[in-house]
């Protein structure tokens, strides 16, 4: 997890910095900001993108317009697969490699060379 320049890699306890205790309530902490609704949704859609990629390091950026989580094979952003993007508004899976996928139902949204994603209502749509 990377979160306000902490380190954590999916598995570990600790990092050279800091606590996995420190980054967890850092986390809660930015998902408290959110009205209750939307908090439980980033909640529940973590957790659901968590299962899918047990071994991915998530890397956490709280900025001043998104909560963003990306699920990753490194630590380097560049190497993220899926990303939960949270605002006042609600919550979008982006895909960093979309462009590329099959997408028969035209459910993903975006023209860009790269990035795809879908607005997420609820956890049960990542089945």
């Amino acid at each position: 997890m990377r979160t306000g320049g902490i380190t954590l890699g999916a598995m570990k306890a600790r990092t050279k910095s800091a606590p996995a205790e420190s980054a967890a309530k850092q986390i809660v902490g930015f998902i408290a900001k959110f009205d209750p609704k939307v908090a439980k949704l980033i909640r529940a859609l973590r957790v659901a993108v968590r299962r899918r990629f047990p071994t991915a390091i998530e890397l956490v950026y709280d900025n001043y317009n998104f909560l963003v989580f990306a699920f990753c094979t490194t630590e380097r952003g560049s190497d993220c697969l899926v990303s939960l993007a949270a605002n006042a508004h609600g919550v979008t899976l982006f895909f960093n490699w979309g462009a590329k996928l099959p997408d028969p139902q035209r459910i993903l949204q975006g023209s860009g060379k790269q990035v795809r994603w879908i607005r997420l209502e609820g956890a049960a749509v990542l089945k």
